[in-house]
């Protein structure tokens, strides 16, 4: 009845007879909106203020984070108990409604980070909105859902694939395109691996403002091609199709690494995969080109065999006439040390034949036989040794 009275001497009434009942349950219901209102808005940024201050792992942080959210759950009980002079009915529906959005919010201001990621948590209102300064470590933490929004990003090993065939990556032609040295279009398939930098995903956050799957597929796609761009135009048709594709991946590399690394993303490897594709005329004509250049290495080859087989046989040659003149020549130098040998012994045999030994040797080999010896005269018998008469 305090309400209804009150109400009455706001519309300039002098009694309760003119009040409408109606009205009056309309301006309590109003007066309840706004309260919970003011309310409410208090207790989001207290709320906020106290997640902040939870998650920031200090242990005056998360004592004064938790008083704060005891002081905001408390005005909302304030407000749910007292600070409306409706019937109990109104209050009770309004009051049901405002725990369900209270739990609503304390179910949905609780997210978990899995390993492998980070979260970077955004204010949405206020004069200090924007991703705050460090990002939020894997594991479950609490934000306030009406004020703050949570941005997962992986800092494990990304891969992508942009690839004309409708079997790979997103089933797109995704493939990249650059003109070469000689004005001659490659189109290709790349596949790039990458990896956002812990310490700099928030950073990243704040230039490009969009999810690492928007990000791979816009600006690093946008890049990695661009590089391919620059890179590809200092290279012949040739090298591409050759041994030179492996310079262009490292060259491609390093151009990307040098423009990406200093904004957080560090790639492990860009690498041309499957066969180049140029235009089929173009492509007839290197091959042509190929086929002759083969066969002149073929021939090349060939002539090369023959003259080392012809230096060969003369080598074997040479080695077959250089045996023999040896094996000759030690044949003539062992008879001349044989007869060498033999005259030596002769000398040392002539020298040594005096008559005594002469006489001796005779005796030694005479079997009683007499010696003779033949004359011009005719044949006569003289005896073999000499017999001297003994000296007096």
């Amino acid at each position: 009845m305090a309400s209804i009275k009150r109400l009455v001497k706001l519309n300039g009434g002098s009694g309760t007879r003119d009040a409408d009942p109606a009205k009056i349950k309309l301006f309590g219901a109003l007066k309840l909106v706004v309260i919970l209102g003011i309310g409410i808005m208090l207790m989001m940024i207290l709320t906020t203020r106290a997640c902040d201050l939870i998650d920031s792992q200090s242990r005056f942080g998360i004592a004064s984070g938790v008083v704060l959210l005891s002081l905001a759950f408390g005005i909302l009980a304030a407000l749910v108990l007292k600070g409306i002079q409706l019937s109990i009915k109104t209050m009770k529906r309004l009051g049901m409604m405002a725990i369900a959005v209270v739990i609503l919010a304390a179910v949905n201001g609780c997210k978990y980070v899995p390993p492998g990621y980070v979260g970077i948590k955004v204010d949405l209102y206020g004069p200090q909105r924007g991703v705050q300064d460090l990002p939020i470590v894997t594991g479950r933490i609490l934000y306030n859902p009406w004020t703050e929004q949570i941005y997962e990003f992986p800092t494990f090993m990304q891969y992508n694939i942009w690839t004309v065939s409708p079997n790979e990556g997103r089933g797109l032609d995704e493939s990249l395109t650059f003109v070469t040295k000689d004005r001659i279009q490659v189109n290709v398939d790349v596949s790039v691996a990458y990896q956002f930098m812990p310490d700099k995903v928030a950073q990243l956050f704040i230039i490009f403002r969009q999810p690492p799957e928007v990000i791979a597929d816009t600006y690093i796609r946008s890049r990695v091609r661009d590089a391919f761009t620059r890179d590809g135009a200092t290279l012949n048709a040739m090298d591409v199709l050759g041994a030179g594709i492996s310079q262009l991946d490292a060259d491609v590399k390093k151009t990307v690494d040098a423009e990406m690394a200093p904004l957080g993303i560090r790639f492990d490897y860009i690498s041309i995969i499957n066969k180049p594709r140029i235009p089929p005329q173009i492509q007839e004509a290197i091959e042509q080109a190929l086929e002759a250049t083969q066969r002149a290495q073929t021939a090349q080859n060939q002539v090369a065999v023959a003259e080392a087989e012809a230096r060969q046989k003369v080598a074997v040659a040479q080695g077959n006439a250089n045996a023999l003149r040896t094996e000759a020549q030690g044949r003539a130098d062992a008879l001349l040390m044989e007869k060498e040998a033999e005259a030596k012994a002769n000398q040392l045999i002539a020298a040594s034949m005096t008559p005594q030994l002469i006489q001796y040797m005779a005796i030694q080999r005479w079997k009683g036989e007499v010696p003779t010896w033949q004359t011009a005269g005719g044949q006569a018998s003289i005896p073999f040794v000499s017999m001297q008469p003994p000296t007096r």
